[in-house]
Order: C-alpha cells, then structure tokens, then sequence
C-alpha cells in the first residue's frame, strides 16, 4: 500500500511531466507551424546581412519529437561570395537546434541547445592576400533581436584545412569537440575544446564574451587556458571589435610557460630547438588592424644557456617599433645556433651578451652592447653598438682580446694565426661594413724570444687599406719566429725593429725603420724606409755591419765567407729586392796579417753586377798568406795591392792595379771569375819584384835539408800541390823586372797558366844582362803528375847564378844550357827515376877560387893528380857535358874540362833510381908530362858519397875517349848557334892531337 506522502510525490512527479510534455508537445505545434522555407529564408538573410556570408541549407527540414521543440538542418554550405576558392568556406552534414517552450508561447525564439557534426571548415588565403573567411561587404553587427538568443552550441568532428596561396603555408587540423555554454544571452559563454592541429593535441577552457555581445560586434572579455602537452598558456583581455568577421581590436595579456619547446614543433611546421625551460608574458593587442606586444619579458634556458628578453615591439607582423632588451649567456657560444640560425659560431667556455635592439626590422639599431667570451685562456670584450644590423652600419665598439696562445683565435677569424705566449688587443671598430675601421688601436704579443708592440689604426679592415701603425718587435732568436714572415730568417741572438708600416695590404710601406741583428760577435743595422714592403720596392736604407769572423755567418746567409778577425761594413741601399743597388760601400776586414779596404757601388746587390770598387789590400807579409794558399811561405816586407775592382759576378777585374811590397812594384790588370772554382786572367805590364829576400830563404832551407840528408840524395816526401788547386789563372808577363843578387833578371815575355791544378809557363823569355832564358815548363796534375821542361840558358853568367844559389864568391864565367826533359812521379825520387830527355851545357872563362875547393869532388879530383900544383884559383878556360836521360838512367855521352893546368874527357853513366854514378874521366896536364903521370880516375858509388879512384895509366883507356872528342863539340853546340866560336872546338882538336901522339 502506497503512503499518502509517497501519493503525493507520485502526482507531483507526474503533473511535472505532464506540464513538460504538454509544453513540448505545444511547442512542437507552434514551431510546426511556422513555415520551413520561411524559416530557411531567414536564417540565410540574417546570416548574409550580419557576416556577408552565403548560407545553404539544402538538407531536408525535421522537426523529430522531443521534449524541447528540435529543428533539424542537414547538408549545410557556407560560402564566402566575394572570394573564388576552390572549397566553400563551411560545410556540416547536420545542424540541430533546440528551442525553448516558454518564448516560443509568447512568441519569441530562444535556442537552448545548437549542435553541428562532420563539419569541413575550408580556411584559404589567395595570392593577392584576401581570406576566404573575411567578406568583402560591410555586415555590421549582427543585431539579433532579444527574441533571438543561443544557450548551448556543441560542435563535433570538426576537421579543418589552412592553405595560404600567397605565402605556400599549409595544415590541417581536427576539433574534436567545441562546447559553447551561455545560460541566457548576455551571460559569458563557456568554452571547452579539444582540438588537434598538425598532429598536435590542444585542450581549450575558458569564458568568452556573451553571446549577445559577439554578435552584436561589441567589446568583450576573454579568459582562456590553453593547454599544448607540458606548455601551459594564459590569454585574457578583451576584444574590442570584430569587423567582417575579422578582430580588428583587443588588448589580452599572454602568459606562457613550460620546458621544452619542441613540443610545439609540428603546430609551427618548423624545427623548433629543445629547451630546459621558457616563459613568456606580454601584453598583445591589435588596433587598426596592427598587431602589437609590449611589456615583453621572456626567459628561455637550452643546453647551458640562457636568454633573457625585455621590451616592446609596435608592429609584431611587419616587426616594426622594435625595443627589446635582450640578454643571453651560458657556456658555449655555439649553442646558440641550436635556438637561432647562425652560419658559424666558435665554442667558448662562457660567455655574456647583451644590449638594446630598437627600430623597424630589418633596420635594427644596437646599443649599450656589452660582449664577454671565454675560450681557454682566451678572454673578449667588448662594448658599443650599431646603428643598423642589416648593412652593419654605424658600427662603433670598442673591443679587447686577451690571451695565451694566439693561435687559438684561428677559429674566431678563419686565419691561421701563429702561437704565442701571450697576447692583448684593443681598439675601437667603427663605420659601416665592409668598411670597418679601427683606431687608437694597441697590441702587444710576446712569445719565446719575441715580444712585439703595435699601436695605430686601419681605416678599412676588410680590404685592410689605410693602415697606419707604429710596431716595435724585440727578440732573441729571428729564426724561431720564422711564421711570421715570408722569408726564411736566420738564427740570431738578439733583434730589433721598430717603424710605421703604413698602405694596404697590397702596398704597405715603411718609414723611418730602425733595425737591428746581432747574432755571436756580429751586428748588422738598418735604416730608412721601404715603399712596398710585400715586394720589397722604393727601398731607401742606412745598412752598416760589424763584426769578427763573418764565416760564422756562411751557414747563416747561404754564401761561403773567407774567416777574419774582424769586418765592418756601410752601404746605401736602394731600389727594389730584384735590382738593389749600394752606393757608397764601405767594406773594411782584418785577417791575420792582411787588411782589406773595399769603397765603392754596386749596381745589384742580388747578383753582384756593376761593381766599381777602389781595392786596397795590404798584407804585413807573403807569410801571411801561407795558409790560404795551402803551403808554406816566406817572410817578406809588407804588401799593398790597390786597384779598382769592376765588372759583374761572376765575372770581374782589378783594374790598373798596383802591387808595392819593399823595392817591389808591379803594375798591371787582372780579370776575376768568380763562382765554383776562381779563375783568373791577367797581365803585368810592367813593374819591379824582389826576388832576393825568397831567394835566400829556399836556399838556406835547401841547404838545411842537404845537411841533414844521410843516404839519399832525392826526397820521396810526396809533393803536395794541392795549392794549384785554389783557383786557375792565365796571367802575362811583359818587362817585368826581378830584382835578385847581385843582378836583376827581366821578365821580357811569359805567360802562366792554371787550369784545374795543372800549370804551364810558355812562352817564357827572361833576360839578365847579356843572359837569356827561353822555353816552356808544363806540370800535368794527374794521379801521378807528369813534368815536361824545354829550356834554353844562354850566356849565364856563372859567377852570379853560383852566388845567387849558394852564396859564394865565384869572380867570373859563362855557361849555356839546353835541356828537354820529361818525367812523372809524386816525388823527387819518382821524378828523377822516370826522368827522360837530354841536357847540354858547356862553360867558358871561368875562375874558381881556392876558398871553394870545398867543392868535394873537385878537390878529390885534383888531389889524385900528381902533376898539378895547388894554387890560389881554378882558372876554367871551358867545360862542356852530354847527358842523354832514359828512364832514369842518364848516358854522359861527354864530359870535357880545359883549365889553365889540363884538359879532362870524360864518360859513363848516372842511376838516378838507385841513385849511384859510374864516370871514367881521362885527365891530361897541358904540358908534356911522363907517361906514367897520365892516369884515368873512376868515379863511383852513391851520388851523396862518390868514391873516386885511380884506374892506372893506359893508352888503350885513353885512347876509348876519342870518340866523345869526335861526337862532343858538335852535338853539343849546335843549340847554341855558336858552335864554331866556342873556345872548346881548338881545345878538343889539341887534346886529340895530345891523344895521338901518346898513342
């Protein structure tokens, strides 16, 4: 049984649902009894007159049973009539909307509920930039009556498409739900969406205007939170005015924030950097249609960077009215190209930007620019700003470098920069690029043994002209820091420079340059100035050099240097490094015991051509110059040469040159070819050389070795030559004079010649008073040398030649002598044991004293002769002598001897190898003498110790010489041309008479 209360409830229940179905069911009647077309016709012409918009229902009209009358609109098109797109604006298969009963009753239309699904909304942008959704014709607001009023709009399977023709930018997008909540007409409409736009998922909630101010065109307020993944996102404000369908004005405060950025990657159809951490908060607002945002703070946090931004910007599409202060730091610089494009940035340890950008894009204005870079031990600073980014133009900073090893910056500037020790730079940059200048400009490098200072400026950095610095550079050793130059530089101990290079870097120049090297004992300066330093050209220099021993510097400069004990040298240079000349040089050197003195210009310094110089060399003594020379030389009195050297390298000479040393003085001109072997050619004019001093020093050494000789007459101490080595020459000899004692000998004619350590003297004529001397001399340097002499002595005046070679009173006499003579050997004993050839000589009046019976043989000889008497003298009426030679082995074909006491004939032979002789001599006094007198003497043995014995008297034994008496004279004197006047032809017919008759 049912309580009363529960009745009660049951017919209160009941009557309620009878009143809404009776109020449904009278609502249904009245909507059912309008008219559909009319109503179509109404909501197209309300649509056309509010938006400009064409609307289509082509769908069927329902009016399905419901508690709220319901009309249902299918396949509905809405189309922009002023714009020919491809797709219509908006298409929806079905559109239901749910009225209200109680307005309906008293005649007035209020939507409680409105639904849309499979909606296409097609958003195109032409190529002249018109939008499909915004019509061309002016609708104003929509002026909905109060009768007419929207509580609840749900949307469904919204799918949405955005082609811009003009800009080539496409998407497509999906709503999967919009719901639209306004109780009555003038409350906010509440809005809730889930929308997928390029993949990407977006949760809108949020209130709205009312729906009586949208579509009246009034201002309303918007409060919506937007949800992208971890991204949260703040709009409210409020919209002033939506005109054709367009805001055209509001004023909404943007908040965002979230970590990572990429995941708005596919909404932005752009790579988007990946962040730690970002937010943004600004004021946005569009008025006359120009969207604007001020009060801009945002803070963005990537890798281990960061990035600060302040400030306003008046147009955000046309970015103009740009003022935003901006800071960004973090540790590598490079990171900075993972948030925004750059084509090249270097890593850093840290680093610290910041300063103001203002003005319309691109011409963006930086100031209060503050810039910090930390790489290693490098540090940058920087401050200042520029007037316009997009041309770099205005450019006004001022910059310093520091740090260690300058090569570390070869990634900041794309050069290859030399390493150092340390390193600063600073400046001030200015102007508009490409020209960039710097000035106040100071630099100081140091590295081992360098330390550099540069102050100046360079008006264009890019092309570098207009470079205007003062460099000072001190060091130790140049050739450490040969990177920094493009030749290669030699070792040094110390070096300075200082000048103002000024020009371009096609043409600099240097003025006002001091320089200096100093390498062991050695020091070279420079000064003056140099117009095209790359190439070396319009050099005007100061050079001096001093030092002692410039061969220490051969490996240095590349060119072989004679030792000394010291040199200076003083030249000015000029010209360019292909064709420099040195006018007024002065080079002044010191060896042991010689000085050198050069004055004078050359005309290429490069290749030594047209050199004049005025030559003064002076040498304390021939001595002096034994080591240079390879051998031994004697002493003498002080020599000075002087002449004027001129020509060209290789090839010089030594003009009208003049040799003064004692009583000496030789005039005369030589050419000099220099290069890999020195060559010289020739010729004394005339002049005076003493020959005595020399003289007297080989025989004093020849006779110290002859004392000291023991069982050897011929040395085997292999010859050194080497000396012929040093150079080859060909030098003439006419009238020269050689002074020797006690007369002089007259060089009429003679020319020398060295070629390749061979010598030659042909032709050669000497005169001495009445005595000549002709013929040549040859010695071929081999692996054995060869020796080849063709001389003529004619009329030598025998008591000087003997006191000329060993020192004695010889008081008168003359001797002729021809040889021929050719041999080979590396000593005297080879070359006297493969000597062959023939000598002839003959003597006439000559007188011996008795202080030079000392003469050995000669004494021997004359001791073992019974009839002759000593007396004070030998008195020599004539001697004549035939040797032929061969091999060694010399033939004395004749030995003849007429004194005031004999005649003497005499024969045999000489072994030069085994250096021994055997001669048979026949003596015979002048006057009759007894037989038994007339002995023959043999003389044998070794050369240095001959053994002299009697053979006994024998008429056959004299008689065996007859034939050098018949062979003699005419053999012999032939060559001289005075075979019939010699006094030798009537003694040689009487000593044969003497000979028949013992016979």
């Amino acid at each position: 049984m049912v309580s009363r209360r529960t009745k009660i409830t049951l017919i209160v229940v009941f009557a309620l649902v009878a009143t809404l179905a009776a109020v449904a069911v009278a609502g249904h009647v009245l909507i059912s009894r309008q008219d559909h077309e009319l109503i179509k016709r109404e909501l197209a012409s309300r649509v056309q007159a509010s938006t400009g918009f064409d609307l289509q229902i082509n769908g069927s009209f329902a009016l399905p049973y419901s508690l709220l009358p319901t009309v249902v609109l299918e396949d509905i098109v809405l189309n922009n009539p002023g714009f020919k797109g491809e797709k219509n604006l908006l298409e929806a298969k079905e559109m239901r909307i749910k009225f209200a009963v109680l307005p309906l009753l008293r005649g007035e239309i209020l939507v409680h509920e409105s639904s849309m699904s499979s909606v296409d909304l097609n958003l195109e942008v032409s190529e002249d930039g018109r939008s499909n959704w915004i019509s061309g014709e002016s609708g104003g607001s929509i002026g909905l009556p109060a009768q007419f009023a929207v509580h609840e709009v749900d949307l469904d399977d919204i799918r949405l498409s955005y082609m811009n023709l003009q800009t080539g930018v496409a998407f497509d997008g999906r709503i999967d739900e919009l719901s639209l909540q306004a109780p009555i007409f003038s409350d906010q409409i509440r809005v809730e969406s889930l929308v997928e736009l390029a993949g990407t998922p977006i949760v809108i909630s949020g209130t709205l205007g009312s729906t009586e101010n949208i579509l009246s065109g009034s201002a309303f307020p918007i409060d919506l939170d937007i949800d992208i993944h971890d991204i949260d996102i703040e709009l409210n404000g409020q919209v002033d005015k939506i005109e054709n369908g367009d805001i055209n004005g509001f004023l909404l405060r943007l908040a965002a924030e979230g970590d990572d950025l990429r995941e708005m990657e596919k909404l932005f159809g752009a790579t988007v950097p990946e962040t730690k951490r970002f937010s943004v908060v600004t004021d946005l607002s569009i008025l006359d249609g120009v969207l604007s945002a001020s009060n801009i703070f945002a803070d963005i946090s990537w890798l281990d960077s960061e990035l600060e931004l302040a400030g306003d910007i008046a147009d955000i599409r046309d970015l103009v009215g740009i003022d935003i202060a901006a800071r960004v730091s973090g540790k590598d610089l490079s990171d900075i190209r993972s948030l925004i494009e750059f084509a090249s940035l270097p890593s850093t340890d840290s680093y610290n930007l910041s300063g103001t950008a203002k003005g319309d894009w691109p011409s963006i204005a930086i100031s209060e620019a503050q810039v910090s870079l930390r790489r290693n031990e490098i540090t940058l600073d920087a401050s200042g700003g520029l007037s316009n980014i997009a041309n770099l133009d205005g450019l006004d900073v001022l910059l310093g470098v520091r740090g260690q090893n300058l090569s570390d910056l070869s990634p900041f500037v794309g050069l290859e920069l030399p390493p150092t020790r340390t390193y600063h730079f600073s400046g001030r940059l200015d102007g508009t690029w490409p020209a960039i200048s710097v000035s106040t400009a100071s630099a100081k490098l140091t590295r081992e043994n360098l330390a550099m200072d540069l102050v100046g400026s360079v008006d264009n950095l890019s092309v570098l002209t207009g470079i205007n610095i003062d460099v000072v550079a001190r060091g130790m050793d140049l050739s450490s820091v040969a990177e920094l130059s493009r030749f290669e530089p030699p070792a040094t101990d110390h070096f300075a420079f200082a000048g103002k290079v000024t020009g371009s870097s096609s043409g600099l120049s240097i003025k006002g340059l001091e320089a200096a090297v100093e390498h062991g004992e050695h020091r070279l300066t420079l000064s003056g100035d140099v117009d095209e330093l790359p190439e070396y050209r319009g050099m005007e220099l100061e050079m001096t050099a001093a030092g002692t021993n410039p061969s220490e510097l051969s490996a240095m400069l590349g060119v072989d240097l004679p030792p000394m004990q010291s040199y200076r040298l003083s030249a000015s240079l000029a010209g360019d490094a292909g064709m420099l000349n040195a006018r007024n040089v002065v080079i002044e050197g010191s060896l042991p015991g010689i000085q050198l003195d050069f004055r004078g210009d050359i005309g290429s310094v490069r290749d030594l051509h047209e050199m004049n110089f005025a030559t003064l060399v002076t040498i304390d003594s021939l001595s002096s110059l034994g080591k240079y020379f390879g051998a031994g030389l004697p002493g003498s009195e002080s020599i000075e040469l002087r002449g004027r050297l001129i020509g060209s390298a290789p090839d010089l000479k030594l003009d009208e040159f003049t040799l003064r040393s004692g009583e000496s003085l030789v005039m005369g001109s030589a050419g000099i070819r220099t290069g890999e072997r020195l060559s010289i050619i020739g010729s004394v004019s005339s002049g005076v050389l003493n020959l005595r001093p020399y003289l007297v020093v080989a025989l004093e050494e020849a006779e110290t070795r002859a004392g000291t000789r023991q069982d050897r007459m011929f040395s085997d101490v292999p010859f050194d030559f080497s000396y012929l080595d040093l150079f080859d020459a060909q030098v003439r000899l006419d009238n020269l004079e050689l002074l020797s004692s006690p007369g002089n000998v007259l060089v009429e004619a003679a020319t020398i010649r060295l070629q390749e350590g061979s010598l030659t003297i042909d032709p050669m004529e000497l005169r001495r008073s009445n005595t000549t001397i002709s013929g040549n001399f040859v010695l071929d340097r081999q692996a054995q040398p060869r020796f080849d002499a063709d001389l003529s002595f004619e009329k030598v005046d025998l008591g000087t030649f003997l006191q000329d070679v060993r020192s004695r009173d010889i008081y008168e006499g003359t001797f002729d002598l021809a040889l021929d003579l050719r041999s080979r050997g590396n000593s005297v004993s080879e070359v006297m044991a493969n000597l062959d050839g023939e000598i002839d000589a003959f003597v006439s009046e000559a007188r011996i004293p008795d202080t030079n019976m000392a003469l050995r043989s000669i004494d021997l000889i004359f001791g073992m002769l019974p009839w002759i008497k000593r007396r004070d003298e030998l008195v020599v009426n004539c001697a004549i002598s035939q040797l032929d030679i061969d091999d060694g082995i010399v033939d004395v074909k004749l030995l003849y001897l007429d004194s005031a006491q004999m005649r003497m004939v005499g024969g045999g032979s000489i072994d030069l190898r085994a250096e021994n002789l055997n001669l048979r001599l026949a003596p015979r006094a002048r006057r009759s003498r007894i037989l038994a007198h007339n002995i023959d003497l043999l003389v044998k043995g070794a050369l240095v110790e001959p053994k002299i014995s009697s053979a006994g008297a024998a008429k056959a034994i004299a008689t065996d010489y007859g034939k050098y008496v018949l062979l003699g004279p005419y053999g012999l004197l032939v060559p001289t041309g005075r075979s019939k006047k010699h006094p030798c032809i009537g003694s040689l017919q009487a000593y044969r008479q003497q000979q028949a008759e013992e016979d």
